[in-house]
């Protein structure tokens, strides 16, 4: 908490993710109590770093990710991706940010090269940038010579690869695994693991 709080206002813009005071109640419903999720969260993640946040079903993990992503707004306190808040510059940390969620979000009849695609023009890539930032997407998580591959020829893990590869494609500063290597056997999460390892020295996971 004190690394946190002895921060320079420009210290925000070095730190991929900074939380200060995030505090998440959701209020009581049919006479109940109302719900302390998160209560005042602090951190600070490091570029390189990869931080792993572990807790019981309802610590409020799930929350703070969906906070941080801007699925809900905190009840106080922020957080800055890159020097951006997620309360009032939203649109511009969502753009420094890749997820992948625990479910694969993907299409059965659709290549790994064309869910890139896709995923990239949502994200507002440049038309001149989008070849290169799929093509390297593809080959950071070992999935080149299955560019044309339809989804439902893949097996588990090299999905799994995909969805990875699906929170690069804008280069982000941080990425977000909601239990990536859940369902996964031995193999294939050594394999995902591995990947992660070289993947972090760019951005913080």
């Amino acid at each position: 908490r004190n690394i946190v709080y002895n921060l320079d206002k420009a210290d925000y813009y070095k730190y991929p993710l900074i939380i200060k005071d995030v505090r998440k109640v959701y209020p009581g419903r049919g006479g109940r109590a109302e719900k302390v999720a998160t209560k005042n969260f602090s951190l600070r993640i490091k570029k390189g770093e990869m931080f792993g946040l572990l807790g019981p079903n309802g610590a409020g993990k799930t929350t703070m990710i969906s906070m941080l992503t801007g699925l809900y707004p905190p009840t106080k306190g922020n957080a800055w991706v890159a020097g951006f808040d997620i309360k009032h510059q939203l649109e511009a940390v969502q753009l420094q940010i890749g997820y992948c969620p625990q479910f694969d979000v993907l299409w059965e009849d659709m290549t790994v090269k064309e869910h890139l695609v896709f995923y990239s023009r949502i994200k507002g890539i440049p038309p001149h940038k989008e070849e290169a930032m799929v093509t390297q997407a593809i080959e950071d998580v070992k999935l080149t010579r299955f560019t044309d591959f339809k989804t439902k020829a893949l097996s588990g893990g090299m999905k799994r690869r995909l969805s990875v590869a699906i929170s690069l494609v804008s280069d982000p500063k941080i990425i977000y695994l909601d239990e990536p290597s859940t369902g996964l056997d031995p193999e294939n999460r050594r394999q995902l693991w591995d990947i992660f390892a070289a993947l972090k020295n760019k951005r913080a996971i």
